[in-house]
């Protein structure tokens, strides 16, 4: 099932005599005689280039990443999902535990593949995926049927198919060839799509035009910005000579130019007459639109205003901020990292009562005074031990840290409907009579 010479081919790999290949490059001509450039396939444009935006600029996967804003966004969401911890977990009858024995850990925590670390190769995936809308890794095989790495794909020169009831999927090659390689053998993960085979290109389908706009004002910006964005003044002078006109701004230059002699009074003749130019910025609005493309390039990502460095009608700070944090792992990282944990495990555990997942949930603890109240009345009620709270925080385990406590004075519902009613207390005993004081006895003389 591992098709090693798609990988040596693909990739370029090489020996280098120590028994392990080498990643190189390969060259290869831009002329293809299937898809020749005055006519070029729609895979070939988006390799190559890409589509203009309606602001007339190409717009490709790598030209979209100079509007900072969508830098930020797909930097943002891959980073912060290629930090989480990446754990196989195992299912037991009452939970779930870690498998730190398991062999494929070290493969999707630490290393995947020779070539990179497992941060790279899911930051890879995370990129290709939000920008293209697909992401691949080939599954190459051990000999004894095991997973012995996962590789990346460009998903460009990636096509899938649908034949005899399975999924191919056909990858061009650097030198105009084509491998077809199985669905057993390829992680694909798709974004959004309509038909469940491939997910709709980002770029194509909803990014062109915001990124291409976004470029358009920056290089509107950028040109006038060579002249403080516009002209300072008009010279309004009769028919002069060009040797003329030369003398007159170096005279004006060498009158007004510098800190030290700035707003001091210019004298000049022979008809000649300064005006202020009166368009400023504002009249332009150009910054105005830069603003609104970060918001609406920032919307398309799901990833709030503030985390793209629009705080000027948003505070950086605050509890506001912090359930705006917990929405943003909530509705938009877990969508991306339910897709990753999906495809593997129906790939590589399917049948088996182990399967990986993203730690996501320690984005989401809040700060530690939050944290502190919810460890503590988990603990009291007994629905978490201490050493569990301790593992969430990163702490190592106490001794006797396994045991389950609850409040002394709780008592369950049922039994506090089912006890018996409490017996009526005995009556008091009667207190004793009194005695009569006895009579004086008599005296000699009575």
């Amino acid at each position: 099932m591992r098709p090693p010479r798609l990988l040596r081919r693909f990739f370029g790999a090489a020996d280098n005599g120590t028994g392990r290949e080498l990643v190189t490059v390969e060259a290869a001509s831009p002329e293809n005689p299937s898809t020749p450039l005055s006519n070029p396939a729609g895979w070939l444009i988006e390799w190559l280039g890409g589509g203009p935006s309606d602001a007339g600029i190409s717009i490709t996967k790598t030209s979209s990443l100079q509007a900072t804003t969508v830098w930020r966004c797909v930097n943002l969401i891959a980073s912060t999902i290629a930090a989480m911890p990446f754990r196989v977990m195992r299912e037991i009858p009452r939970g779930e535990e870690v498998a730190r024995g398991h062999y494929l850990a070290p493969i999707l925590d630490a290393e995947p593949n020779e070539f990179m670390s497992s941060f790279i190769w899911r930051e890879s995936l995370l990129g290709n995926l939000l920008l293209s809308g697909n992401a691949y890794s080939i599954i190459e095989w051990t000999g004894a049927g095991r997973v012995g790495s996962l590789v990346p794909v460009l998903p460009e020169p990636v096509t899938v198919e649908r034949v005899g009831g399975r999924l191919q999927y056909r990858i061009r090659l650097l030198d105009g060839t084509e491998e077809i390689v199985d669905q057993a053998d390829m992680l694909h993960i798709p974004g959004f799509g309509f038909d469940g085979l491939k997910g709709l290109s980002v770029i194509s389908s909803v990014l062109r035009n915001p990124a291409g706009l976004a470029l358009s004002l920056d290089k509107t910006i950028g040109r006038t910005s060579l002249n403080n964005l516009r002209p300072s003044a008009i010279i309004t002078a009769p028919k002069l000579q060009p040797d003329t006109v030369a003398r007159l701004k170096a005279t004006i230059k060498a009158q007004n130019a510098g800190a030290e002699q700035a707003g001091e009074p210019l004298f000049l003749d022979g008809g000649i007459e300064i005006k202020p130019w009166q368009i400023n910025p504002a009249d332009a609005q150009l910054l105005e639109q830069r603003k609104y493309q970060v918001t609406d390039i920032a919307r398309i990502f799901g990833v709030p205003a503030h985390m793209v460095g629009d705080v000027e009608k948003h505070s950086s700070f605050g509890t506001g901020m912090e359930q705006q944090t917990i929405a943003f792992v909530q509705f938009g990282l877990r969508a991306w990292t339910d897709r990753i944990e999906q495809e593997i495990n129906r790939k590589l555990f399917s049948g088996t009562p182990f399967f990986c997942k993203f730690q996501i949930d320690t984005l989401m603890r809040g700060d530690s005074a939050t944290r502190t109240e919810f460890y503590s009345k988990m603990i009291q009620n007994g629905v978490m031990t201490p050493n569990e709270a301790r593992a969430l925080e990163g702490l190592p385990p106490m001794p006797d840290g396994d045991v389950l406590f609850i409040a002394s004075n709780l008592t369950p519902l049922s039994r506090a409907l089912t006890a018996p009613p409490t017996p009526t207390p005995a009556p008091a005993a009667p207190a004793p009579a009194k005695k009569a004081p006895a009579e004086p006895a008599p005296t000699e003389g009575d």
